[in-house]
């Protein structure tokens, strides 16, 4: 759970949410499968990697779309985070609380057992 402050559009995030993603796993990242709010991705030039986007037709193997249904699995996790745990608003002040409004969200949501990154794999 990363929080962004002033409110960036999707695809301007990317440039720096991937290095830190790949730091993260340990792996470089070879495929990204995003939604429509990525088209036309900012990412940073010295990375080599493909980038699918949902509803794309040409160029996408029955793998590929297997992993775009599992995408579209995250939306309602999202809409959980929002309504159950408190991330439709933020009551804390400033870029600090932001992030710690994530923060503690994101933990809340791994108290129930669930965890959006098991069922992405």
């Amino acid at each position: 759970m990363k929080a962004l402050p002033g409110n960036p559009y999707d695809g301007h995030t990317l440039e720096t949410v991937i290095p830190e993603m790949e730091a993260l796993i340990g792996n470089i990242i070879e495929r990204l499968v995003l939604d429509k709010g990525y088209r036309g991705h900012n990412a940073p030039p010295n990375y080599k990697f493909k980038v699918f986007i949902s509803g794309q037709k040409p160029r996408v193997t029955p793998k590929i779309k297997r992993k775009m249904r599992r995408r579209s699995a995250i939306e309602p996790v999202i809409g959980h985070l929002k309504s159950e745990h408190r991330m439709g608003r933020n009551y804390l002040w400033h870029r600090q609380g932001d992030a710690t409004n994530a923060v503690l969200a994101a933990a809340g949501y791994n108290l129930y057992g669930v965890s959006p990154i098991k069922s992405l794999s």
